[in-house]
């Protein structure tokens, strides 16, 4: 009884993590479909904190470690077509890695990503083209149903419930976390795109001829009426 009472406080808080990180990611895309990703996520501290003090209370057979170093490497090392190159954990709430691939699509079949296949595409070609779409909350449910997989737990619970409004949702988020409406508005996803020639079309935000890059805030993504979209070409 214990031990499952303890799941069902350190679940939701892990899945804050995902809710409430900042994510950088600069991504390197060859014609060829060939790249690397260097990403850097910032946990806020105020969550470590408590979920230290909850895993203290855990028993021997409630095991959840989000920033294992050693878990996160044996993860990574299973995902075929992905080389790790690099994991640091700067500090007990950052993690920093990077990764390389000689082809995306590859990396995309693999089981462990499949659920992400429809959101993420490259197209090969005279003109490569790069997709990232139906960007919304339940975009967000697979990416944690890939590190959650009790099937105890249902993640949908703790994100927005179809139509539910910001309003309803913070009360509902509000009874683990008080802030949790400044947890999310304060996270971003940022995405940064280099590519192997020039850009032709996208939708973000042009740094130079070759690179362009793509930020919204969490809240847009889980509370968007119609799904985000981000897409470049280049050649």
């Amino acid at each position: 009884m214990k031990t499952k009472l303890i799941k069902l406080i350190l679940i939701p808080i892990a899945l804050f993590y995902f809710l409430s990180c900042t994510a950088n990611s600069i991504i390197t895309i060859n014609k060829n479909g060939s790249g690397n990703v260097s990403l850097q996520i910032s946990i806020p501290q105020e969550l470590i904190d408590y979920y230290r003090d909850l895993a203290e209370l855990k028993s021997s057979s409630v095991s959840f470690d989000f920033l294992n170093k050693e878990k996160l490497k044996e993860a990574l090392s299973n995902v075929n077509g992905l080389v790790l190159k690099d994991l640091k954990l700067p500090k007990d709430n950052e993690l920093f890695l990077v990764f390389s691939f000689n082809d995306l699509n590859t990396v995309l079949k693999d089981k462990r990503i499949l659920p992400l296949k429809e959101q993420i595409e490259l197209q090969k070609g005279n003109e490569n083209k790069i997709f990232l779409k139906q960007l919304d909350a339940s975009f967000f449910a697979k990416l944690c149903r890939l590190f959650i997989t009790d099937p105890q737990v249902n993640v949908d619970d703790f994100l927005p419930f179809k139509g539910e409004t910001p309003q309803d949702y913070y009360g509902r988020m509000d009874y683990l976390f008080e802030n949790s409406k400044d947890l999310v508005r304060k996270a971003t996803i940022s995405l940064t795109f280099n590519v192997e020639g020039r850009i032709l079309k996208h939708n973000g935000i042009l740094i130079k001829d070759n690179s362009v890059r793509f930020t919204k805030s969490l809240e847009e993504i889980l509370f968007t009426r119609d799904p985000l979209s981000f897409y470049l070409s280049f050649q």
